[in-house]
């Protein structure tokens, strides 16, 4: 048997009451999907800061005496924030003029030491050898040391970290 037919207004409030709730459901799915689609595609958008970690004033470090530092730097992805302490090697040459080396070797990724006596950077593990303002002088080592961004302030010292590729002979930032 068939329905007896209805009257148009119970008709059109049905429909009107479907197209409402499809609408109403859409609106509830797309506010509930907004903070998803933001955290998945807001990277993509986000300009990265360069972040300087201070290290100390200019003047705690001797002019031609390389000095060995370590500082924090923090890095910060998506929800995750990190303190790290890290080591560098700066070398101050005047008032206004500074150098700052990686203390990691682009040969392999040892720790690289000031040799006083010799007045060189030492890699211990594969005797790679560099002079006071980085510069291979021998070794396995494929480049120089890696130099690190730096900024003085104020008279205080600022430093990016950052980390390189190591065996090839051009600096590649990881």
């Amino acid at each position: 048997m068939s329905e007896p037919p209805r009257p148009p207004a119970a008709n059109g409030r049905r429909r009107f009451l479907k197209a409402a709730a499809e609408i109403l459901g859409g609106l509830v799915a797309a506010v509930a999907a907004a903070p998803l689609v933001a955290s998945a595609l807001g990277p993509i958008f986000e300009k990265r800061r360069e972040h300087f970690a201070r290290v100390g004033p200019v003047d705690s470090f001797t002019i031609g005496r390389p000095a060995n530092p370590t500082f924090e730097y923090r890095t910060d992805d998506a929800y995750l924030h990190q303190v790290v302490l890290h080591d560098i090697w700066v070398v101050r040459r005047s008032e206004t003029d500074v150098s700052v080396f990686s203390t990691v070797c682009p040969h392999l990724g040892c720790h690289v030491y000031w040799e006083e006596q010799a007045k060189q950077f030492i890699c211990p593990c594969h005797a790679s050898i560099f002079s006071i303002d980085g510069r291979v002088l021998s070794g396995p080592a494929p480049r120089p040391l890696d130099t690190l961004a730096a900024k003085i302030e104020d008279g205080i010292l600022f430093v990016k970290w950052e980390r390189f590729q190591l065996g090839v002979p051009k600096k590649v930032s990881l």
